[in-house]
């Protein structure tokens, strides 16, 4: 008993050098510089709003990340796990109380004859029991409150999933609008061309079969109308997908929304500003960042967790009840009976196991501070880039819708001169091209000026007071 207790005295000595974790990690502050697009006008630093997609004043939009946010798929998952968190952490804080179960029992015996006692009356018996068990963990070394600390930052990195989910869901489903939107635009513009160069074919054809122009020139001119009608089936596929995507966005059938949608409607235009919040706040609104923060709060409790096998686990089990042969007076005083055992349980003596666990338990978390870490960094690096390419390609906008206006007279100019005699058929064919290409960049990227806003949006953690749907 003596080298019992000495070996007691000698483990929890050496147990005090491991220490509890908190899980508390500090996230960088982030510097106003970072976003460097924010001091140019476009950006300011006025407190986002939630719903950010109302910025575009799109009534089809605004109806399509609305049932998208209801009805999604992905958001169902996220909202059913964020129940089963909250169910576990209710299951673990029962931990905290003894832990009752009702018991009733019946058994009947018989010997044999060589088994029977010498001054029993029979070789029978029968016993009837019920009664009320409990066991009850007292929580002295934190296993109890460490395990529900677990659950609880495991529930709310599941909150911050469902978070996620919510930005995710809202920013794919713009993204699919704007393609669609974009996509109709170009084709819009495919098709202008493709009359304005049927009527220069149609020209030709007439001048050709009156003598007055050549083989040569009318070829050219089938050539760009044939290229040009190429595009349309490609455009249209492209619609199609994009109208399939918001369906399943949406959670229904790919061609729920096909008659709704394929109504044609203009690209919606930008905001004139962006409200981005202060850059200080940015990581405090990031949803991936709160889940990857929680998870390490976890794994740091996990680890508590494991470093509590060093020390003993104290139990109360208790039982009361009664006990008679005779079911008539089975709650009478005189069959009462109880039990009261504490029990302590240490693996003082597997050490080796519960060091591996431990130590098993700290890498876990180690990796997960590892990836908050990242998940920082990767926040940062996709706020900023989605700042700059956005703000670039305003800039490039601006340069592509001056060109187009130009390339629109020069091709106004070149089919003026032709017709007067003044310029070849290659000249007009030439100007005709690039107008198009010029008008099918700047649509394009007017799409891609859209898309680089939902992804400025998704990046600041678009969707932030919709965690109160959890």
């Amino acid at each position: 008993m003596r080298i019992l207790l000495t070996l007691m005295v000698f483990v929890l000595a050496g147990c005090s050098t491991l220490g509890a974790r908190d899980g508390s990690v500090e996230t960088p502050a982030v510097k106003a510089s970072l976003m460097q697009e924010s001091s140019k006008g476009r950006f300011t630093t006025t407190h986002p709003v939630s719903q950010w997609w109302e910025a575009w004043q799109d009534e089809d939009l605004r109806a399509l990340v609305a049932s998208a946010l209801r009805d999604n798929p992905d958001i169902a998952v996220a909202l059913a796990r964020v129940a089963e968190a909250r169910a576990v952490v209710r299951d673990r804080q029962f931990d905290y109380l003894p832990s009752p179960e009702g018991t009733a029992g019946f058994e009947q015996q018989r010997l044999s004859r060589e088994g029977q006692q010498p001054l029993s009356d029979g070789r029978s018996s029968r016993t009837y029991q019920a009664g009320f068990d409990a066991v009850w963990e007292l929580d002295l070394f934190g296993r109890i409150s460490q395990g529900v600390k677990a659950e609880k930052a495991r529930l709310a990195s599941r909150q911050a999933d469902l978070a996620a989910a919510y930005t995710t869901v809202a920013a794919e489903v713009a993204r699919s609008y704007m393609e669609l939107r974009g996509s109709q635009l170009r084709y819009a513009i495919a098709q202008k061309n493709v009359d304005a160069q049927q009527q220069t074919f149609a020209l030709t054809q007439n001048l050709f079969d009156g003598g007055r122009s050549n083989a040569l020139d009318l070829e050219r001119a089938r050539a760009q109308m044939e290229t040009t009608k190429a595009l349309l089936p490609m455009l249209q596929g492209d619609i199609a997908a994009s109208i399939n995507r918001l369906g399943i966005l949406t959670g229904q059938t790919p061609d729920a929304l096909r008659v709704r949608l394929s109504t044609v409607r203009p690209l919606p235009s930008l905001p004139p500003q962006v409200a981005m919040g202060k850059a200080e706040d940015l990581l405090s609104r990031r949803p991936d960042v709160a889940a990857a923060q929680q998870d390490f709060v976890a794994a740091s409790a996990d680890y508590n967790i494991a470093t509590t096998d060093l020390y003993p686990q104290i139990t109360l089990q208790g039982a009361v009840g009664f006990l008679s042969t005779d079911f008539a007076s089975l709650s009478t005083g005189g069959t009462s009976t109880y039990t009261f055992a504490p029990v302590i349980r240490w693996p003082i003596f597997d050490l080796g196991h519960v060091q591996a666990r431990i130590d098993a338990s700290d890498a876990v978390a180690q990796q997960k501070l590892a990836v908050f870490q990242k998940t920082v960094l990767g926040a940062l690096e996709e706020t900023d880039t989605a700042m700059v390419r956005f703000a670039r390609e305003e800039e490039r906008r601006a340069r592509l819708s001056t060109a187009a206006v130009a390339n629109a007279k020069a091709a106004g100019l070149a089919d003026d001169r032709y017709r007067a005699g003044l310029d070849s058929f290659l000249d007009l064919l030439d100007a005709q091209q690039r107008q198009f290409e010029s008008e099918d960049r700047l649509a394009q990227s007017d799409v891609q000026n859209a898309l680089y806003l939902v992804a400025v949006y998704k990046a600041l953690g678009g969707g932030w007071d919709l965690g109160a749907k959890q």
